[in-house]
């Protein structure tokens, strides 16, 4: 778990231990049912709005370098008056700038995530448009043998 200082705390946990969850349940007093949801990734993307915070689950997907693959990552969200909490599974890249940066509203740190990951999620599509074009200029040019190898 890393958190920043500042008047908004940026905490961003990578597979999340339970020490972790025991913390954000003593400090923050999270839903045990969304404490439980942080053990591991989810099936499904989920929207909760309580009292004192809004949890939420996002999808997007990355480029594996190593494998040549696209798959999906997912970040969990818990966003209260005084701090953004990220919650992964896998190192994400775009949450690193994050880490050095202070912001006086948990809203703007939270835009300011949501449209990096925005940013970051074209750049891992454009990966996959291009594979998509391959297949489909190589499929019409009959080499459907080596594409499908």
């Amino acid at each position: 778990m890393e958190t920043t200082k500042g008047k908004i705390k940026f905490i961003d946990i990578t597979k999340p231990t339970k020490a972790d969850i025991e913390s954000l349940e003593k400090t923050y007093g999270f839903h045990k049912i969304i404490l439980n949801e942080l053990e591991r990734p989810s099936a499904r993307p989920r929207v909760e709005n309580y009292d004192d915070y809004l949890y939420f689950i996002y999808y997007f997907p990355t480029y594996d370098t190593q494998e040549k693959t696209s798959r999906t990552a997912e970040i969990d969200f818990l966003i209260t008056k005084t701090a953004v909490i990220v919650v992964h599974y896998e190192p994400i890249e775009a949450l690193e700038q994050f880490k050095t940066m202070e912001f006086d509203s948990s809203l703007d740190l939270a835009y300011q995530i949501i449209t990096s990951l925005f940013e970051f999620q074209e750049r891992q599509l454009q990966h996959i448009r291009e594979k998509v074009e391959y297949i489909g200029s190589a499929l019409f040019k009959n080499n459907e043998r080596p594409v499908l190898e």
